[in-house]
């Protein structure tokens, strides 16, 4: 789900999957986040570059899936 967050904390992005194996890539505006490659994601220190929209791309033998997206903002503490 989407997710506010006050400057400088932390923020975790979650995908809960069935079945094994599972590859996992997470993307930040469409694109690729390099090395977030686990069904967790993250992103400590939160600041302006870093709000946006993220999904996590799901893959096995049979195919791929991709999430919604999730967005993260700023918020209060």
């Amino acid at each position: 789900p989407s997710q506010s967050q006050a400057p400088g904390l932390a923020a975790t992005f979650t995908v809960v999957t069935e079945g094994a194996p599972l590859a996992y890539q997470w993307r930040f505006n469409d694109a690729d986040i390099p090395g977030a490659t686990m069904p967790t994601l993250t992103i400590t220190n939160v600041h302006a570059t870093n709000l946006g929209l993220y999904q996590v791309v799901v893959t096995n033998e049979l195919g791929s899936e991709v999430s919604a997206n999730a967005s993260l903002e700023f918020g209060n503490v």
